[in-house]
């Protein structure tokens, strides 16, 4: 008979590390054979740590299977077969247990049932556990919806967010306890991408415990969210775990100064969150941050670095003393990395078919560049990301950006560079475009220009006969052309190399295109004209193909083509077919 004491599972876990360590970060495939027989031993160590583990009577492997088959109980995870307030502690009687240990029992069996009790919002108030994050329902003012094992509570009336776990306590506390050693043990080598195969190798042995060595009665989608939970909580994480993989969140600010974390809610205002300890909430962050590369001293105190975190990319930027005295302060904000297709845009009414279908008649018939301005969170990125999808996929695409707010597509000609930050050096992105001339772009996904360095390097790439996508900010073109004329003091005939301007905005909830423009230059002035007058000047070949491509669209939405990859592979045989293509320089 074997006994499962404490020192075993000391040694368990010992092991487990020395595996890890030396196969997972080796780069070939690792060896999940030896890894998951040292899970197994460690699972049967993690059994003497459980709920109704009495210290006077050793749990055993037979004493195991006698407390399932007689007392219908889950020892490992402290939970039971049967709901708790359905079991009676007078019932609790079996011979083959000693007093003391049935004593042990009925007193854990006690609490047990006055937790159980006392939870307020419990699993079955969801009814169907397979519940979207868009389900939603309205309550007095609030609006609710699950996000991950916490439901969501935001209030349009006192702009607040509140979330809870709809789980027991006790059931997260237990699988707390249990596997977040197994997770912390988990460590791998300092490759470009660590923090991300960290979590992964976290989330992969978590799922895997929590299917086979974990005895509870869990739905598939509740495994996934408790892995992606529990690998959070590994990484030090608790209360910004939420508002992280809230969807509808787009950005967080916080500051070590103050116990509220403010939201910018998809619903149009910025929400206040309420934290216990938003200090090791930071520190749980800027750890994760230094594991990629971010180093912040007094002499570089401000730093920023992007951390994919699962189905989210988050941009972290964090400001610390001498810039923020005696504070720190971190500002994230998510780039989604599901990306919207030009069909989706239209069905929501960001734009129309025509608007669409010129932007793509002028990048392929005409070559000419694209700028894309608006406020800040208007969905320029967006429409970007959804041009740059609906391209043909023979073209050779470039990509200079600080950030990555791209998707990566294994069926596209890409080639992406990341450059240092504009606050660190300014002129490495003009550098970077100067070393494009040899490498044959077709087009240049440009990013976002900030300042007078980036639009330098804008204009330069466009002058030499390369396309250019990019964005910037500015509310409109008329306070876009005071900023390049007055403080840039860029000429005009440089500026109308980037003829068009598409201005976006925001009402309420929605983003939309307020106005496409060309630039024309009279004199000494920029004119910006709407495209609707400029294209009765247009030639018949160029309303031909507008015309071409506004159709394709329009029967791309009829056949509900809302996917961005469909719509991409629809579009490119499209311009095979009409001799776009391979249009004549």
């Amino acid at each position: 008979m074997l006994k499962l004491t404490p020192g075993a599972l000391k040694g368990g876990l010992a092991k487990l590390v020395k595996v890890l360590s030396s196969e997972v970060t080796r780069d070939e495939a690792p060896v999940w054979e030896q890894i998951l027989h040292l899970v197994d031993a460690v699972q049967r160590c993690v059994y003497t740590t459980c709920l109704f583990r009495c210290e006077k009577c050793p749990l055993t492997c037979d004493r195991f299977l006698m407390i399932r088959e007689h007392l219908k109980l889950y020892p490992c995870s402290g939970t039971l077969i049967l709901d708790p307030r359905a079991v009676r502690v007078e019932d609790i009687t079996c011979s083959k247990f000693p007093k003391i240990w049935l004593n042990e029992i009925r007193h854990r069996l006690t609490k047990l049932q006055t937790a159980f009790s006392s939870v307020v919002v419990q699993r079955q108030a969801l009814g169907d556990m397979h519940v979207h994050e868009r389900d939603t329902e309205f309550i007095s003012g609030s609006e609710t919806y699950r996000v991950n094992i916490f439901l969501v509570v935001v209030s349009r009336e006192r702009l607040s967010y509140c979330a809870k776990p709809y789980l027991p306590v006790f059931v997260i506390r237990q699988l707390e306890k249990h596997l977040i050693p197994v997770l912390q043990s988990i460590i791998v080598e300092r490759p470009q991408y660590y923090t991300e195969r960290l979590l992964r190798y976290r989330r992969f042995i978590c799922t895997y415990l929590l299917l086979t060595r974990i005895d509870m009665d869990l739905e598939q989608e509740l495994i996934s969210d408790l892995s992606t939970y529990l690998v959070l909580r590994s990484c030090g994480l608790k209360y910004l775990i939420p508002p992280l993989l809230d969807a509808r969140v787009e950005d967080l600010f916080a500051r070590s100064s103050s116990n509220y974390v403010y939201l910018a809610h998809s619903i149009g205002a910025n929400l206040a969150y309420r934290v216990r300890n938003v200090v090791s909430e930071l520190r749980a962050l800027l750890r994760l941050a230094k594991l990629k590369g971010l180093a912040l001293d007094e002499e570089r105190p401000s730093g920023k670095c992007d951390i994919k975190l699962f189905n989210h990319s988050l941009r972290l930027v964090f400001d610390t003393h001498p810039y923020t005295p005696n504070t720190m302060s971190i500002n994230i904000r998510k780039l989604d990395r599901s990306y919207f297709s030009l069909t989706r845009l239209i069905q929501y009414g960001c734009l129309s078919v025509k608007d669409a279908a010129y932007l793509l008649t002028t990048l392929l018939l005409k070559r000419e560049s694209i700028m894309i301005v608006g406020e800040v969170s208007t969905g320029k990125t967006t429409l970007l990301n959804a041009l740059d999808l609906a391209l043909p996929h023979n073209l050779r695409r470039v990509y200079i950006e600080e950030a990555e707010e791209t998707p990566r597509v294994p069926y596209l000609n890409q080639v992406k560079y990341i450059v240092e930050p504009y606050e660190v050096s300014a002129k490495a992105r003009y550098l970077e475009v100067i070393k494009l001339l040899h490498k044959r772009p077709d087009i240049v996904i440009f990013g976002e220009a900030k300042g007078y360095l980036h639009f330098k390097a804008l204009y330069h790439a466009v002058i030499t006969g390369i396309r250019c996508l990019a964005t910037a900010h500015a509310p409109s073109v008329s306070a876009l052309l005071m900023r390049l004329l007055n403080i840039y003091k860029i000429p005009p005939e440089v500026i109308t190399q980037v003829p068009v301007v598409v201005v976006m905005c925001r009402e309420g909830t929605v983003r939309k295109v307020r106005g496409i423009y060309r630039l024309i230059q009279k004199g000494s002035e920029v004119l910006p004209i709407n495209y609707d007058i400029v294209l009765e000047s247009e030639d018949s070949e160029y309303l031909k193909y507008m015309d071409l491509i506004a159709t394709a669209l329009e029967h791309a939405l009829i056949r509900h083509v809302l996917s961005p990859t469909l719509l991409s592979f629809y579009l490119d045989e499209f311009y095979r077919r009409c001799g776009l293509y391979e249009v004549p320089r």
